[in-house]
């Protein structure tokens, strides 16, 4: 089930790439646009904005298109002998483990965790998220989880992302909407119909979807490209 899951969100995050990154858009004028994607149409350059807008302009008009730099690793080499490796070994197994209940790719777990923590669980949010997959008090009940506790924090997590791929089943962004709604509620992912308008949501989504393409440990194994196949029967979007 991870295998298929995994070739259809893979195959859905490579579909959507350009309209995940961000670059910057340098006019002749010097004038600079920050964008979530582009398109050149017809000597004219479709710019999506952060807003989730699109703009034209003239081929002539743009001087160059700077790739977004590369998120910086977030966790440094450490020895065999230094503790945090096996703080990161138990946490590896703990994300490797509630990833499989909740029938999601391991290396997608990781991202988000990233993207909420940075693999902190002493992290606590401004708006009050707490953990590892920063859950809102309220969101934890609901899960009948202790938010405080790391591997209950894992497990809320990992099941309420799990809600969010299901909510939207059968989408050609669902994961892309997923993600959103896990960073800004469901009830605006609807209202806006899609990644809303959110300056946050949208780097947040971005940051998730480099992290999980970048981590080389989220590709299905050997059995995985078998499932490409019944993963396209099951909805896997042929184009965006």
């Amino acid at each position: 089930m991870q295998q298929r899951l995994a070739w259809r969100l893979l195959t859905s995050l490579l579909i959507t790439w350009t309209v995940c990154t961000a670059d910057t858009v340098v006019l002749r004028s010097g004038y600079r646009l920050l964008v979530q994607g582009h398109e050149a149409i017809d000597g004219k350059i479709r710019l999506l904005m952060p807003n989730g807008g699109w703009i034209a302009v003239l081929e002539a008009d743009v001087d160059r298109i700077e790739p977004d730099a590369p998120e910086p690793h977030a966790n440094p080499l450490v020895g065999q002998d230094d503790p945090r490796s096996e703080e990161s070994d138990a946490l590896d197994s703990a994300i490797a483990r509630f990833s499989a209940e909740a029938g999601l790719p391991p290396g997608l777990v990781r991202a988000v965790v990233w993207a909420e923590s940075d693999f902190q669980q002493g992290a606590v949010s401004p708006k009050g998220a707490i953990g590892l997959m920063q859950l809102m008090p309220e969101t934890a009940a609901e899960l009948g989880v202790n938010p405080q506790d790391s591997e209950q924090n894992l497990k809320g997590g990992t099941a309420y992302l799990r809600q969010m791929l299901d909510r939207f089943e059968g989408d050609p962004e669902q994961l892309l909407k997923a993600l959103a709604a896990y960073n800004a509620g469901p009830g605006q992912v609807a209202r806006h119909g899609g990644i809303p308008p959110f300056p946050e949501t949208a780097a947040y989504v971005r940051r998730v979807v480099r992290r999980y393409l970048a981590d080389g440990r989220n590709q299905p194994g050997p059995s995985g490209g078998q499932a490409a196949p019944a993963d396209r029967d099951l909805g896997a979007p042929p184009e965006n």
